[in-house]
């Protein structure tokens, strides 16, 4: 299969559209899931108090050991990475639908689910990040970000609003058992693929203690500090992350509290948020190389 429109040149690699094909269906289920969580931490607390709670135990693992979680990626065969950690985050939906269903869910259920699945991403997402280069080599790799960003904003649409239509219509657990069932997807996806067609990626020398470790994450502050686009961009994400990217923990308050639409207005209140992101990430795709004018301008278009 030959793909020649510009904007999908990471198409023509198959573990790529294998990838892409696969995370479609899990990245739906996962924003299924996410909007479920949080209508269901404040069906059983009806304190907002509590989602910003379960967002720090979910979220705080990503932070903490992120760092950590990258270098320990950048030594492991990056697909059977990615394998257990999908593993495990089907493992951890299932069993909150599980607790859900059966009518037994405490908050702390939902905290420890959330801490150990965000344990697990802390080594999924720099793994996954930097799988691209594996699956479409250094010449795409800005197109496959691109695209892998679009989709992931494009089921920030339809996941909120399916899981929105699902609660008010079912129960909450149908959400949590859609996605556990979703991860089957990305995973046969990553089963799927071919070693030959893989991308040789140089390896870093395997840290032969704590100290190599430590060295290691020393030389990428020294890189980022030396690169000013990359301090651009971490800047960003960071001012972004802090200060605009709490809207998961005050929507359902305001969905249920002041604008009384219920779970299913509240599904589609979340799912706006996806429809810029998902333009402008589709405007990546089409670029070879994002210049600093673009995120400046999109960091004050958030602010």
């Amino acid at each position: 299969m030959t793909v020649t429109f510009q904007g999908a040149r990471a198409f023509r690699h198959r573990n790529y559209r294998l990838f892409f094909a696969g995370q479609a269906i899990s990245l739906v289920g996962t924003w299924m899931q996410q909007v479920a969580q949080g209508w269901l931490v404040l069906q059983l607390t009806h304190d907002p108090l509590w989602l910003g709670l379960v967002s720090l135990a979910q979220f705080g693992p990503v932070i903490l050991f992120g760092l950590f979680g990258g270098v320990i990626a950048d030594q492991l065969p990056k697909r059977k990475t990615l394998i257990a950690t999908q593993t495990v985050a089907m493992i951890l939906a299932l069993v909150l639908f599980a607790l859900t269903a059966t009518h037994v869910v405490q908050v702390w259920h939902v905290m420890i689910l959330g801490a150990m699945l965000g344990i697990a991403n802390a080594v999924d997402m720099p793994a996954r990040q930097s799988f691209a280069v594996e699956m479409v080599g250094r010449d795409d790799v800005v197109n496959a970000v691109g695209l892998n960003s679009a989709l992931f904003n494009a089921s920030r649409i339809l996941g909120p609003a399916t899981a929105g239509l699902l609660i008010g219509a079912f129960d909450i657990s149908i959400a949590f058992l859609i996605n556990g069932l979703s991860f089957i997807a990305v995973i046969a996806s990553y089963m799927a693929m071919r070693d030959s067609e893989m991308r040789a990626v140089p390896q870093s020398p395997r840290p032969r203690s704590w100290g190599a470790v430590v060295e290691n994450l020393a030389e990428g502050a020294r890189y980022v500090r030396s690169t000013p686009l990359a301090m651009l961009a971490i800047t960003t994400v960071a001012f972004a992350a802090t200060f605009g990217m709490n809207f998961q923990v005050l929507v359902p308050p305001l969905a249920d509290n002041v604008l009384n639409v219920g779970a299913s207005g509240y599904g589609f209140l979340m799912a706006a948020s996806g429809l810029g992101s998902t333009a402008a990430a589709l405007w990546v795709a089409f670029k070879r190389r994002p210049g600093p004018a673009p995120i400046a301008i999109g960091a004050i278009a958030l602010g």
